[in-house]
């Protein structure tokens, strides 16, 4: 659900799956809330920097960034 979330931040230039299934298994192995919110603000900093490309060649050329 947390992904879910996320999601809505996205531009058509977004994290790739590896970066959400790295999202997704950081959240899901988090001891506590502050382990929680520091997997979220990792994620949405790669949103934030997927965000910036705005063409799909910048954007494919970034290791953990997809095209949509």
């Amino acid at each position: 659900t947390e992904l879910i979330k996320m999601r809505v931040q996205y531009g058509q230039c977004h994290p790739s799956a590896a970066a959400e299934a790295n999202f997704d298994s950081a959240f899901s192995r988090a001891e506590s809330a502050d382990d929680q919110e520091r997997a979220k603000t990792v994620f949405q900093e790669e949103v934030r920097a997927c965000n910036r490309f705005t063409d799909r060649v910048a954007c494919e050329a970034s290791e953990s960034c997809s095209w949509s």
